[in-house]
């Protein structure tokens, strides 16, 4: 079993790769219980069941002991209140964190490569056959599904833009750090860079900017356990929330007169000029002010499992447009409480063992995955295969 166990984590990899195809894109909600429910959660159990010996024992690795703790809390607390939607959907996703780390996977960058290009070939195949609407060229009959107005040159690997953008991501930082065949890795920058400018997400964007200034501040200063970059991936955080924040700063930024500068930022080629036009093109910060809301209810247990239109009342087009499930973080801290800081414990854990391993890759995987935990709820579950890929990734060794 032992050495089969990466062959079988890239199989459960591809399987939800291939489903992200199927309905990945679909608009209706998965009811519980479905044939299509237990299409996306029944692999995934099976793979912790058949792993469980990692979960405690074997393999243990202390950077997993906040995760510990807090399934340890979600089970108490979720089954004082006979809450098995939380019991199930936080703990499933902590203990697919907990095995994958134990377990010690790996994930060789031509496997990232191979299916970066699988991917590329399914989205001109499932953009034809009417699956992916967003299309390959810009300006080819894309139809977004992800904002409000029309940005027809955005495109897309996947029927699900975020995904698209954050795998042409990762692309370009692994082969940046592995691939030695300068040919090689130049069409991957190119190929991987053009899904991820022309996806038009700009989280993706912002991070690929952050990518670039840490590669330049390793030039300056040796990259190791340092002040400097202990506070590194904190600092820009900070920033990047304060980014989305600042409403005066976004709309001062609206004063270009650029229609492909006001589509990226704002998603509109008219800009933006108020306060509400703001919420309904970053609804991301709206989002967060809600769930903020909710967690201040009960901030030491969280509401459980709960509806966001029970709790909040707008009009606004934020409102209308959401579930509340897009910000992954505070959705959590709104349902379990203060006790999903935890989560950003074990990140700390996994960036101080990239500072001492001098692991460049796996210490900005932190960064990526912290402002993923922060701005995005779709994809950040353990029954995606990007989810599954990017936490494979922090067991990688740079050679």
């Amino acid at each position: 079993m032992e050495r089969y166990k990466d062959f079988f984590f890239k199989f459960v990899i591809i399987y939800y790769w291939l489903l992200n195809y199927f309905i990945g894109g679909s608009d209706n909600e998965i009811e519980r219980f479905s044939p299509m429910y237990f299409m996306f959660t029944l692999p995934i159990v099976l793979y912790i069941v058949v792993n469980s010996q990692y979960i405690f024992t074997r393999g243990y690795n202390k950077k997993n002991l906040p995760l510990v703790f807090l399934v340890l809390f979600t089970s108490v607390v979720s089954v004082l209140r006979f809450d098995l939607s939380t019991f199930i959907s936080v703990n499933l996703l902590l203990l697919t964190i907990v095995v994958i780390i134990n377990s010690k996977v790996t994930i060789p960058f031509s496997f990232i490569n191979k299916l970066f290009l699988f991917s590329v070939f399914g989205s001109i195949i499932s953009y034809h056959l009417g699956v992916n609407e967003y299309g390959y060229f810009p300006k080819f009959g894309s139809v977004d599904l992800m904002i409000y107005g029309d940005v027809g040159w955005r495109i897309s690997l996947f029927p699900l833009l975020p995904e698209s953008a954050m795998f042409s991501l990762i692309v370009i930082i692994n082969n940046f750090f592995y691939n030695k065949n300068k040919i090689s890795r130049l069409f991957y920058f190119l190929l991987a860079g053009y899904f991820l400018v022309f996806g038009g997400l700009r989280t993706s964007i912002i991070l690929f900017a952050f990518f670039v200034l840490f590669i330049l501040c390793t030039r300056f200063f040796k990259f190791g356990y340092r002040a400097f970059y202990i506070n590194f991936n904190s600092t820009l955080i900070v920033l990047f929330i304060l980014a989305l924040s600042f409403q005066t700063i976004i709309l001062y930024f609206n004063q270009f007169d650029n229609e492909f500068v006001n589509q990226l930022l704002f998603k509109s080629s008219q800009g933006i000029s108020s306060k509400e036009q703001l919420y309904n093109t970053i609804s991301r910060v709206w989002i967060w002010e809600k769930h903020i809301d909710i967690f201040m209810t009960n901030p030491l247990f969280g509401v459980g499992t709960y509806e966001f239109q029970d709790y909040v009342i707008d009009s606004n087009l934020a409102y209308q447009k959401t579930t509340g499930s897009e910000s992954f973080f505070t959705n959590l801290l709104a349902r379990i409480g203060v006790s999903a800081f935890l989560l950003f414990s074990f990140l700390y854990k996994a960036q101080r063992a990239a500072l001492l391993d001098k692991n460049k890759l796996v210490y900005f995987l932190v960064l990526i995955l912290s402002v993923i935990v922060i701005s995005y709820g779709s994809f950040f579950v353990p029954y995606n295969f990007l989810f599954l890929l990017y936490i494979g990734l922090l067991n990688i060794k740079l050679k």
